[in-house]
């Protein structure tokens, strides 16, 4: 098992003996573990290892991967204030989803933050979605392959160039992030075009 997990038989018996003697015991996988091969019997089994050591369904207990989804924050405003009617679709299936869109059919993307040519499975069909788009919007703070494919790029500031107030993944405290460094000077027009043609890339929108 030492050979296969990379880990020392010392730290695979101070696991075990954890799980064998800790009640309850909540285990927090993390996302990392979406990111390597078999990520997805090895988070079963990670389940399986909390459910037969009987902390699934205890106070104090459970297996997750993350808190961002727990109740740790009364969010009920947001949820409650008007908006548009809008769709959502899974990111491992961004590509097949967007061409399975046809009632009516998806014309416009907003990316913000993200990059799902690089993090969504299926590259090629990911890419493929995007190109069928009207028109793609990428707000980042960097030029990724996503940016790449967008129509309108609009540079946002890092985290740390501004104060903002930001919640995390695996606990419920809201931390403050207080600004480092002053935004970089940007031209008075700062929103750029990105087209795919190569000829506009880069030109700057009046």
């Amino acid at each position: 098992m030492s050979a296969a997990t990379d880990l020392s038989r010392d730290a695979i018996e101070a696991i075990a003996e954890l799980y064998g003697s800790r009640r309850p015991l909540a285990t927090m996988i993390g996302l990392g573990a979406g990111y390597w091969g078999n990520s997805g019997q090895s988070v079963r089994l990670i389940d399986a290892l909390a459910a037969i050591t009987g902390n699934l369904g205890v106070a104090g207990g459970g297996s997750q991967s993350d808190t961002s989804g727990a109740a740790g924050f009364d969010l009920s405003v947001f949820r409650e204030a008007p908006r548009n009617q809008s769709r959502h679709v899974l990111l491992p299936r961004l590509g097949q989803a967007i061409a399975a869109a046809t009632d009516p059919p998806l014309t416009v993307g907003w990316v913000s933050g993200a990059n799902p040519v690089a993090t969504a499975p299926d590259t090629r069909r990911v890419v493929e979605g995007l190109n069928t788009l009207d028109f793609l919007v990428v707000v980042d703070q960097f030029m990724t392959g996503t940016a790449e494919l967008a129509d309108l790029f609009l540079p946002c500031t890092t985290y740390l160039e501004m104060d903002d107030l930001v919640t995390a993944y695996g606990h419920h405290w809201l931390g403050r992030t207080q600004q480092v460094v002053p935004p970089r000077e940007r031209p008075s027009r700062t929103w750029r075009s990105t087209s795919c043609s190569p000829s506009d890339s880069g030109s700057v929108m009046r």
